[in-house]
C-alpha cells in the first residue's frame, strides 16, 4: 500500500510525482504515485514493463486529497481509494518492486535526472505498507 495526502490547483503534467522510488538508468524496478493517463495514478515497473491505474481524476481544486493504492491478490491486482472511495480497480502485473534507489516525495530520481515530474503542491502523511497478500 502507498498513500499521501496532497493539495494542488495547478494542472500536472505527466509524470509529475507525489511519491516515487525509479532509478534514472535501467533496470527500471521501482513504483510511484503519478499524475498519468489522465488522472493521479498507481504505476509498478520492472525489466519485463510497466504497470499502472489510473484513477480518472486530476484534483486540482486547491482542497486536501488523500490517494491510496491497495495492492493485493498476490500483487496482481490494485484498488484506488480517493477521499476513502474506491475510485478504480483493475489487474496488473504483479511486479517485483524491490529496489535499493531513494524513495523521493515530490518526484522521483528518473525525472529529476531529466528536468521534470516536479509536483507544484502541498503533501502531507505519506504512508508505504507491505501487505500483500
Amino acid at each position: 500500500t502507498m498513500a499521501a495526502w496532497f493539495k494542488t490547483s495547478t494542472m500536472p503534467d505527466n509524470f509529475d510525482a507525489l511519491i516515487g522510488k525509479l532509478p534514472s538508468t535501467p533496470p527500471f524496478s521501482g513504483y510511484g504515485i503519478f499524475h498519468y493517463g489522465g488522472g493521479w495514478s498507481c504505476m509498478y515497473w520492472e525489466a519485463s514493463g510497466t504497470s499502472w491505474l489510473s484513477s480518472g481524476l486530476t484534483l486540482n481544486d486547491g482542497n486536501w486529497h488523500q490517494i491510496e493504492c491497495r495492492r493485493y491478490n498476490g500483487g496482481a491486482t490494485i484498488d484506488i481509494y480517493v477521499d476513502g472511495e474506491n475510485v478504480a480497480t483493475g489487474d496488473i502485473l504483479p511486479t517485483n518492486v524491490d529496489t535499493t534507489t531513494p524513495l523521493l516525495i515530490g518526484n522521483t530520481t528518473y525525472y529529476i535526472d531529466a528536468g521534470s515530474g516536479y509536483f507544484t503542491g502541498s503533501i502531507d502523511e505519506v504512508l508505504l505498507r507491505d501487505d500483500s497478500t
